[in-house]
This record gives structure tokens, C-alpha cells and sequence, in this order.
């Protein structure tokens, strides 16, 4: 064993190998325009602590933008950027944290970084809603990787063949990955206990208001008012039967035969449990699968409504109306 130092967090001591003290890991991180701030924060705020509390830079990293000076941010927020794209070398680890690329130049430009990183590169990975920029790239065939809720959707359409990892992160391959939000101190917290220990990953998440490491296979915890989970056995059996075929619905009494109910008792769960009949949340969820399948593809809507479950555009643009308030463009 090597010469251990100690530092303090939360009143507890806590021991380092010299060996591990000595070490810096680099990043480079591409933030795309819109990103979530409790996602880029989540990530930067758990190295930033490490580096407070071991006096040195443990960790290091330069942010990188599509735009000169500054980034905007969902809230509103801007950032000043550290470097821009095209500038940097290729020596550092490098994440894109993911917002929404509505120029078709820019996509491309960020889908030819990513390639360029994944081939001369020290690592390349994604967090949050990047999974189709990466399929886009093809840097996700044969590996493990995460897909956000936000974008599942669309990226069960666009590239069926490509099968995610249900969890918070992978770090199994060459490609590395996280959803959004908070997993993003879960995927931070493996950095540090894998260069810095797990007692000291630990206290950095306690002091980041989480209690517990979460691996990267844990599943993301539910946004509360969820409609897709609830306790009840049967009615999250019939959800997931309606989730599995929305592009060729199932008739209520066959998810009630299935879910191994009554109609009558299924009825009366979805009214207890979502204040809807199951015909309504049935068409709720389709309408919501094509509303992310029309915000974030280029396909044709007809495509679209057939891939939810209606006939023709005419029905799903009355129902997506009245469901949303609002129309779409054909």
C-alpha cells in the first residue's frame, strides 16, 4: 500500500492513496444548445467538489459550444464556452450534453466531431437525449448504451436494430452513456470512485442532497405524477401491453384478457389510478408518442400517425387537437 493522505467532508475522514491523488482525468464537453442545467450541473458540480476537497484538480474540464461566447441553456441561462468546436485537440475524454440541434448543418457538424473523437480520440459518450446523434454517427453498434426518456420515442423509430440498456449509465464499452437529470451525479460518482474510492464518492453525492451510489444498471427513479407506473400489478401489466403496441392497438377486452382482469375491473383501475378510461390513456399515450416522434424526426406524417396507430392523418389531427389544444403543420 502507498502513502495514504486524508481529508475531511461532513465531519468524517476520509483516506487517499498519494498514488490516486496524483491522478487528473480530462474531460472535453460539447454542450448543445437548450441543455438542461440540472444535467450539465450534475455532472460538473460532483468534480468540482472533489477538486475543493483535495486541494488540486482531481478533475478538469473545458466546455466546448457550437457558438462563439456563450450558450443558452433551457431556463434561459447563458454560459460562457471555454473553447469553440474546431479548436480543441483530440487528447481529453469527450461528452456531448445533450439539447436540441435544429440546423441540419449543425447536426452534421457535431455527428462528424463525434466521429473524429470516437477514431483519434481518449473516450467519447453522450449524456442525455443524445443516443440518436451517436446512432447517427455509428459509434453505437455492439455497444451497451442509454437512451433518455425524452427521446425513446423517436429513437425506437428511427433505428429499431439498435437495442439500449435499460439503466442510469453505461461504461461497459468504447462509447459511453447517461440519461438526463440526475443520473448525470450517479454517472460523475463512478469517475470519482473509480480515481478517487468509493468513500469519497460517496460523500460528494451526500453533500449533492443523494444519499446512496446508484449503478449504472439501477433504474431511473419516477418523476412523481407519472402516469406509466403504478403500484397495482394488473394495471401496470395493461400499461405495458399498451406501451408494447401502439403502432397496432390492442381492443380493450384483449388488454384486459392479457392483463388477466375483468374489463369492468380494468375500468374502474384506471379511473382510480389516472382518472381516465382505458381508451382514453390508451389514445393519451399514442397522441404523446407522436407528438415526440413530430419534434424530434424528419418523418413523413403519415408515416407517423401510421407508426401510433391511426388510419390516416385526417383522424390523428382531430385527437392530436384535442388533446394538445393545438394543431401541427402537414
Amino acid at each position: 500500500m502507498g502513502l495514504q493522505s486524508s481529508i475531511s467532508s461532513n465531519h468524517c475522514v476520509i483516506k487517499l492513496d498519494q498514488d490516486r491523488l496524483a491522478l487528473t482525468r480530462e474531460f472535453d464537453i460539447l454542450v448543445l444548445p437548450g441543455v438542461s442545467m440540472l444535467t450539465l450541473g450534475g455532472f460538473l458540480e460532483p468534480l468540482r467538489i472533489v477538486n475543493a476537497l483535495t486541494h488540486r484538480e482531481a478533475f478538469r474540464w473545458r466546455v466546448l459550444s457550437l457558438e462563439d461566447d456563450t450558450f443558452g441553456c433551457s431556463n434561459g441561462f447563458h454560459i460562457d464556452e471555454d473553447v469553440l468546436l474546431g479548436t480543441e485537440g483530440c487528447q481529453r475524454c469527450s461528452l456531448v450534453v445533450g439539447g436540441e440541434l435544429t440546423s441540419s448543418t449543425e447536426r452534421q457538424l457535431v455527428i462528424n466531431w463525434i466521429r473524429r473523437r470516437k477514431r483519434f480520440g481518449n473516450g467519447i459518450g453522450y449524456i442525455g437525449p443524445c443516443a440518436r446523434l451517436f446512432a447517427e454517427a455509428g459509434v453505437l453498434v455492439s455497444e451497451q448504451f442509454v437512451v433518455s426518456q425524452s427521446e425513446k420515442s423517436a429513437f425506437s423509430e428511427c433505428y429499431s436494430h439498435l437495442l439500449p440498456h435499460e439503466g442510469l449509465f453505461c461504461r461497459e464499452r468504447d462509447v459511453l452513456s447517461c440519461v438526463d437529470g440526475t443520473a448525470a451525479l450517479d454517472f460523475a460518482a463512478s469517475f470519482i470512485e473509480q480515481d478517487m474510492g468509493r468513500s469519497l464518492a460517496l460523500a460528494v453525492l451526500q453533500q449533492c442532497g443523494q444519499s446512496k451510489l446508484r449503478a449504472g444498471s439501477d433504474q431511473p427513479q419516477n418523476v412523481a405524477g407519472d402516469l406509466h407506473e403504478s403500484r397495482h400489478k394488473a394495471l401496470k401489466t395493461a400499461i405495458r401491453l399498451m406501451s408494447e403496441h401502439i403502432e397496432n392497438p390492442l381492443s380493450m377486452e384483449m388488454v384486459a384478457k392479457k392483463a388477466h382482469i375483468s374489463r369492468r375491473q380494468m375500468e374502474r383501475l384506471f379511473k382510480i389510478h389516472t382518472a381516465l378510461t382505458p381508451s382514453k390513456y390508451y389514445q393519451h399515450m399514442r397522441l404523446h408518442h407522436a407528438k415526440s416522434l413530430l419534434r424530434q424526426t424528419d418523418m413523413r406524417v403519415l408515416d407517423i400517425a401510421l407508426a401510433c396507430g391511426f388510419s390516416n392523418v385526417s383522424t390523428m389531427k382531430v385527437a392530436y387537437r384535442r388533446e394538445f389544444g393545438q394543431g401541427f403543420a402537414s
